[in-house]
């Protein structure tokens, strides 16, 4: 088994080769406003979605690092202050926090079909560093890796990139087009469930409402309002099934007002009778997690499995 990143849970996933065109742009490109814009959006979002949820590493070799560093033709961005203080402390992160040694041999090359479009960039050691630092990889790694694509070629799909090294063996890894896709390749239910081991359960958990929210495209700035009682997180710990319904039914009911979550067929949110303030929607069959309101946040309070006392019911 080819050894991956150990995320909280003891989960082992797949490590990032990164797409220098993600990190490395062209000064006329740099000069479009527009170009600009899209290459910095984009960039923040792979960065920080790499330091936050914390499910893969990077491959990312010295000879890459020197070039980031010293040559600004290809990295316009030092040169201007604002753009320099915003990148520099992301780039820290990432390289200080989520960086994986490499053994590497120099010496080793190999072919990318098709090729990339940083190739084009005037600095031709871009390029011979990258292919390099894929060459090592696929040694260890062979094809179980992530390729994070740069903007200039989303284009390319998985079916048609393939990586050859010199004895004619073929890889193809699996090809990243923007940081949210990581999402649909995950388990949340995995990664980030509540445990014993952790003291952070409830942050824990929290990445795995976001997750599951961008699985479904939903938007995850609601799921700020849901909070969890101590009690409800020690009930997630000792359960075994029903987790990624849990995780749906916290999510839905986090982006639905309470007038939907009423109507709602799945929910079927309802006030618990017999306990002042206290509130209730459905998980599947008789599941159900209890909350209540304090100011504007949903407080979890229980989880309720099958066949286990719900009073009001």
């Amino acid at each position: 088994m080819v050894e991956g990143v150990l995320v909280p849970n003891g989960v082992k996933l797949k490590h990032t080769v990164l797409d220098p065109s993600i990190l490395f742009i062209k000064k006329e490109n740099w000069n479009d406003e527009l170009k600009r814009d899209y290459f910095l959006a984009y960039l923040q979002h792979v960065l920080s979605t790499i330091e936050k949820y914390k499910f893969t590493k990077i491959y990312w070799p010295d000879s890459l690092m020197y070039l980031l560093w010293n040559f600004n033709d290809i990295a316009p961005w030092q040169e201007i202050h604002d753009y320099k203080n915003s990148i520099v402390p992301q780039l820290y992160k990432l390289f200080t926090n989520n960086c994986i040694d490499l053994d590497y041999e120099e010496e080793k090359t190999c072919i990318i079909t098709p090729d990339l479009t940083f190739k084009s960039y005037g600095n031709m050691k871009v390029y011979e560093a990258f292919l390099k630092l894929l060459a090592n990889v696929i040694k260890k790694d062979k094809g179980n890796f992530y390729l994070c694509l740069g903007l200039p070629n989303r284009k390319i799909i998985e079916e048609q990139l393939l990586i050859s090294d010199i004895k004619d063996e073929v890889y193809s890894p699996v090809v990243i087009t923007g940081a949210d896709q990581w999402s649909k390749l995950i388990d949340e239910t995995e990664l980030y469930w509540p445990t014993k081991k952790f003291n952070s359960n409830a942050q824990m958990f929290m990445l795995a409402l976001e997750i599951h929210a961008i699985k479904r495209d939903f938007p995850i700035d609601k799921l700020s309002k849901i909070i969890f009682h101590q009690k409800f997180l020690e009930k997630l710990i000792r359960i075994k099934t029903y987790k990624k319904e849990i995780i749906f039914s916290i999510v839905k009911r986090a982006i639905l007002s309470q007038r939907e979550a009423c109507a709602d067929g799945g929910l079927k949110d309802e006030p618990v009778r017999g306990t002042t303030g206290e509130r209730r929607f459905r998980v599947t069959g008789e599941n159900r997690i209890h909350y209540s309101y304090k100011e504007n946040h949903i407080v979890l309070l229980h989880y309720y499995c099958e066949g286990e006392h719900d009073d009001g019911l």
